[in-house]
């Protein structure tokens, strides 16, 4: 159910870190680990250059994903 708010959060409001990050741990969390790293991807992006803890976060997943 998460993982259906937070995507259709992404449609209201693109590129935002919050729900970005949420529906990256929520995919996860449901095995769509494809999906999961697309959200982590962007994340990364959006983040690049800052110290935020999310962009470790996404950086590691990207990581184990390949």
């Amino acid at each position: 159910w998460a993982a259906e708010l937070f995507e259709e959060s992404l449609l209201r409001m693109p590129r935002r870190p919050l729900s970005l990050l949420g529906a990256a741990r929520s995919q996860a969390e449901l095995g769509n680990t494809a999906l999961a790293a697309k959200h982590y991807a962007e994340l990364a992006l959006v983040l690049a250059g800052s110290d935020h803890v999310a962009l470790a976060e996404a950086q590691a997943f990207i990581a184990n994903a390949n």
